[in-house]
């Protein structure tokens, strides 16, 4: 359990790393700041774990108390974003990002190309695609 600790301090500070260079807390700053508070806690159970005598003891605890933090935020997240997303939007439609499940099972989530506030955006949705859509095309979105 320790390593998987110290693997995920390190991948979350990469992913924080490139946020920052990327500037991307600007566009998604609910996602960024779940990533933040991951690498502050996965850090602090990492340097707990190193320090003290008896470190490891603490790695299970608190690792608990980490992940069940992150999934009540990601959680809320997700509450948040379907409160607020209510403004229609013409997006057009670049094609899907594939991801593959257990017992060869995969879906397919769309990616679009919009414009909001004067700034292009170009995302993936959260949904899966619900009938065949068209690259190019423009669809409504939210």
């Amino acid at each position: 359990m320790t390593i998987i600790i110290y693997i995920l301090t390190v991948l979350f500070a990469i992913a924080s790393l490139e946020i920052i260079r990327k500037k991307r807390y600007k566009v998604m700053p609910h996602i960024c700041l779940l990533i933040f508070v991951s690498f502050i806690g996965f850090g602090t159970i990492s340097i707990l774990s190193i320090v003290l005598p008896c470190g490891e003891t603490f790695v299970y605890p608190m690792g608990a108390v980490i992940f069940g933090l992150l999934f009540i935020l990601f959680g809320l997240n997700d509450i948040y974003t379907l409160i607020r997303c209510k403004e229609k939007v013409e997006g057009v439609y670049c094609g899907y990002n594939t991801y593959y499940g257990n017992n060869g099972v995969s879906i397919q989530s769309p990616v679009f190309e919009y414009t909001y506030n004067g700034d292009l955006y170009r995302e993936q949705t959260t949904q899966t695609i619900p009938y065949n859509m068209i690259i190019g095309s423009v669809y409504t979105i939210y």
